[in-house]
């Protein structure tokens, strides 16, 4: 009996033991579940189904690395970047490799990935059996702390560990295997001892700068986590699965500390990280000049009393480090600033010893809490002359340059002091106060947008998806560069010249554009606005006999039977609809400004017989009118489509006329608010399968594009997907910027002439070009309009 008991007392207690442990187990997975019960990886099988190649399958790292993507060799140099201890010398970069390794292996270019997956284990380090793949350089970044080399990076390993896991994917190599284990290995590696990761209670977050106050980096930490996501993916690894889902839930309740909203985006963006700014000023010694700078001190005073604040001295060993209050940015490829040398043995550097491609010498110096005690602030300059030219010392208040002074002329040893005024320092203070904690990048505001849109799908989380959504409109305010994500051209034929182009010592010297075709028999004509040496905008005539080459004609009215005195442009040509009076076969409409210096505030018209000659006409229409563009709807009526300047925006107006002479009110059909930073200009439009389809340029502070708008009656509905074109301004064309559309159909084509320059905002060199309209893109835009 009492053996028995026994018995059953220890089969009892096993069993008790057994169902404490599934409680244990089950309450385990009941908890994860409800810890992350709004992440559920959406797996799929094959390289399609994976995260981290829906973002990287352009490779835009070959743009900000300027990548040529050779697959025989590997090329690690990066040009020295502001904040990178590099002594002005290209020096190799972990992230280049690792990033061109992945997009040689997204393109199923396996050799090529594996050279730079071999480069990357040949310069890789280890702690606690991870592998890193290091920075051998210092950083300073955009924040008030910094990095010395060796640093591991977020961004860097996650890259690492998709290409190896990509590599694994379609070789099956155990050898890339191994490696990838171990690269993930270097996730659980904190900080604190060389890692990445910063383990918190609220779970890990992964640092592209891993700093000891957090960074907090979000398309950093994104990209390491979508190759997290892959890794336990490819290899089946639910461990890293679960590190990926903490990692998430860590992220979610940040998410919303991103989020920035200014005016002049419009819509709510991401910041580029939760640091807070080091707050500098930057100035700069620019000119022609050339002179020895010794160096630069900020000052403060008090009455008979003053300090130094800070200062640097030129040509020193340490005179560029960013970590230091005061430094100069010696740059030899974009700045003006000589090398370290002596002078009557005296370390200093010569401004303009050298010229770079932003043509200046700049300097920054932290703003410090202190200056708020002393009533007058200035910066000093000891320097030697070396010639008679200006030089001029200037700062930024975030928005633009002030002249602070001039130094002068001195063969000798001089100190020069400039104040900073007050209405300077009001100015700067202002500016960086309405800017969020963490810079904003705008190459990662379309970055963000994307990669958030991707770990939202992936682990199904309704945060991430929410803010996605919100910062959807962060894709608009990108130079669509960075990604390689374009809109689908609009244009073919592009003409490698212009059509029209400048006349040098003329009154077409400046500019040659905004150009309005027609065709009278076997000729045509092109009538354009053009800006030269006098400074006044004329309306030219050039003619052809095929459309390609063209015979300038000469001023298209005889100025001395002009009603006004200003600028007249922006011609617009079409053919009379109304028969009866051969004088009035062709109508020309045009903006006027009544006086030189006015802004155009009138609309003329003119007429002609044959497209040659021309008569003025009297004024029909008073507003602020840019860019006419006519059009004859299919009952004879006469629309107008205009962009008109408002106090407080950019209006696009309409109007409609019986007799296209006199016109009804105006009436606005699109808006744009001058605080967004966000305008439209120039309109051309088309007439496609019974819609009117207009074109209207815009640009807002990163980007210049082109808006699709289609008008049915009296709606005017912009095309979901805005923008239709994206100018892509780093391509060396003359007319890498396009506007002023004028879109012509000939023999069965829609021929576009336009204005091009090379750069946004370039002060000369606007011409004419020609162009196809690819029909086929627009007749899908309308189709996905119905839908």
């Amino acid at each position: 009996m009492f053996k028995t008991k026994n018995k059953e007392s220890s089969f009892c207690k096993k069993y008790i033991i057994i169902f404490v442990i599934a409680i244990v187990l089950v309450s385990t997975i009941v908890l994860n579940t409800s810890v992350y019960a709004n992440v559920k990886l959406d797996k799929g099988s094959g390289l399609d189904k994976l995260a981290l190649q829906q973002f990287y399958i352009g490779n835009f790292y070959k743009n900000i690395f300027n990548s040529k993507d050779d697959e025989s060799i590997v090329n690690p140099y990066v040009e020295p970047q502001m904040g990178w201890k590099t002594d002005g010398k290209p020096i190799a970069n972990p992230t280049k490799v690792a990033a061109d390794g992945l997009a040689f292996i997204l393109a199923n270019n396996v050799s090529a990935a594996d050279k730079h997956a071999q480069w990357l284990l040949k310069h890789s380090k280890q702690i606690d059996g991870a592998i890193f793949f290091p920075f051998n350089f210092d950083f300073a970044p955009y924040y008030p702390y910094s990095l010395k080399a060796p640093w591991n990076s977020a961004l860097t390993q996650g890259l690492s560990l998709g290409l190896f896991s990509y590599l694994y994917e379609k070789t099956n190599e155990k050898k890339y295997k191994d490696v990838a284990d171990r690269i993930y290995r270097s996730y659980t590696v904190p900080i604190e001892k060389g890692g990445f990761t910063r383990f918190e209670k609220e779970g890990p977050f992964f640092e592209e700068y891993p700093t000891k106050i957090p960074t907090r980096v979000l398309n950093g930490a994104a990209v390491s986590m979508l190759a997290l996501y892959d890794y336990s993916v490819i290899m089946n690894n639910h461990e890293a699965e679960v590190l990926f889902q903490k990692s998430v839930a860590r992220f979610e309740p940040l998410l919303k500390e991103y989020e920035v909203t200014l005016p002049y985006f419009g819509s709510p963006i991401s910041s580029y990280s939760l640091a807070p700014v080091r707050k500098e000023i930057t100035g700069r010694f620019v000119g022609d000049g050339n002179a020895f700078i010794f160096n630069v001190k900020l000052i403060g005073k008090n009455k008979d009393n003053e300090k130094i604040l800070s200062e640097v001295k030129v040509g020193s060993k340490n005179d560029d480090d960013v970590n230091n209050n005061f430094y100069i940015w010696a740059d030899p490829i974009y700045m003006n600033w000589g090398s370290p040398t002596s002078l009557q043995s005296i370390s200093g550097r010569m401004v303009n010893g050298i010229k770079g491609k932003y043509n200046h010498s700049p300097f920054k110096f932290v703003y410090l809490n202190d200056f708020n005690k002393y009533n007058q602030l200035f910066i000093e300059v000891n320097y030697i002359s070396r010639d008679n030219k200006n030089i001029d010392l200037q700062l930024y208040d975030e928005n633009e340059y002030w002249l602070i002074g001039k130094l002068p002329s001195s063969l000798s040893m001089r100190k020069e002091r400039f104040e900073l005024k007050p209405e300077f320092i009001d100015s700067f203070l202002k500016r960086t106060a309405s800017n969020p904690n963490s810079p904003i990048d705008v190459k990662y505001l379309d970055d963000n947008q994307i990669l958030v849109d991707i770990i939202g799908k992936v682990a199904n989380s309704k945060t991430f998806l929410y803010y996605a959504k919100r910062w959807e409109h962060s894709k608009k305010m990108v130079p669509a560069r960075w990604l390689d994500r374009f809109p689908e051209n609009l244009f073919e034929n592009t003409t490698n010249e212009p059509v029209i182009s400048l006349t040098s010592n003329s009154e077409e010297s400046k500019h040659v554009e905004y150009p309005s075709i027609m065709r009278n028999g076997d000729i045509y004509f092109l009538y354009y606005s053009a800006y030269g040496d006098d400074n006044r905008w004329r309306i030219f005539l050039a003619t052809s006999k095929d459309g390609h080459s063209w015979v300038k004609q000469g001023r298209l009215f005889d100025e001395k039977n002009l009603e006004f005195k200003g600028n007249y442009a922006f011609p617009f040509v079409i053919e009379n609809p109304i028969k009866g009076d051969s004088e009035k076969k062709y109508l020309m409409y045009f903006s006027v400004a009544q006086n030189q210096g006015d802004q155009y505030n009138k609309l003329y018209i003119a007429y002609s017989p044959d497209g040659l000659k021309w008569r003025i006409g009297r004024e029909i229409l008073k507003d602020k009118i840019l860019d006419p563009f006519i059009t004859i709807t299919e009952n004879n009526l006469f629309e107008m489509y205009y962009c008109s300047n408002a106090n407080d925006g950019i209006e696009i107006k309409k109007v409609v006329s019986n007799d296209g002479i006199r016109w009804g009110n105006p009436s606005v059909v699109i808006r744009k608010d001058s605080k967004l930073a966000d305008g439209y200009y120039t309109i051309g439009g088309v007439r496609k399968d019974g819609k009117l389809i207009l074109f209207i340029e815009g640009t807002n502070i990163n980007q210049h594009y082109l808006d699709m708008y289609i008008v049915q009656g009296d709606k005017v509905t912009p095309y979901s997907n805005n923008p239709v074109y994206v100018d892509r301004d780093w391509e060396g064309r003359w007319d890498n910027i396009r506007y002023g559309l004028n879109i012509f159909r000939d023999n069965g084509k829609y021929f576009v002439y336009y204005n091009g320059i090379s750069t946004l905002g370039a002060e000369t060199g606007g011409q004419i070009g020609r162009a196809e309209l690819k029909t086929p893109v627009i007749e899908k835009y309308l189709m996905e309009s119905i839908e």
